[in-house]
């Protein structure tokens, strides 16, 4: 049975996607909630020990020296699972293009404009 990849940029709807998946009995996962990424620091590539504020992570100084990464050993172990099932995990990060060989499928989400504004406009979430 395939892993499928649902990614994307902020507001596309992948969180909505990962809901709905769930809701209709598939086994889903959020990259960004459930840990499957997190920061890196670019010199290092060790995972940063502490969880930034949103504030903090935000700005060019955080990112200029950390980069939000998916864990690829997570990924690996997921998709092993995934032998006896389908599942989803949705999520955008800096290296992606290093874990879609792990995926059976990857889908990617797009929207217009003023629909991505009008989503962002209305979050109350991530």
């Amino acid at each position: 049975m395939p892993l499928i990849y649902i990614t994307g940029i902020p507001g596309v709807g992948k969180s909505t996607v990962v809901k709905e998946l769930t809701k209709r009995g598939y086994e889903s996962y959020s990259a960004d909630e459930d840990g499957f990424n997190w920061w890196y620091d670019r010199d290092t590539n060790k995972a940063i020990t502490y969880k930034p504020s949103d504030k903090e992570a935000h700005t060019p100084q955080w990112t200029a020296t950390c980069a939000w990464r998916t864990s690829r050993e997570k990924v690996k172990k997921l998709a092993e699972k995934a032998d006896k099932k389908i599942i989803f995990l949705s999520g955008s990060s800096e290296n992606e293009k290093e874990i879609w060989n792990l995926f059976s499928k990857v889908i990617g989400l797009v929207v217009d404009d003023s629909t991505l504004h009008a989503r962002i406009d209305q979050r109350t979430t991530n």
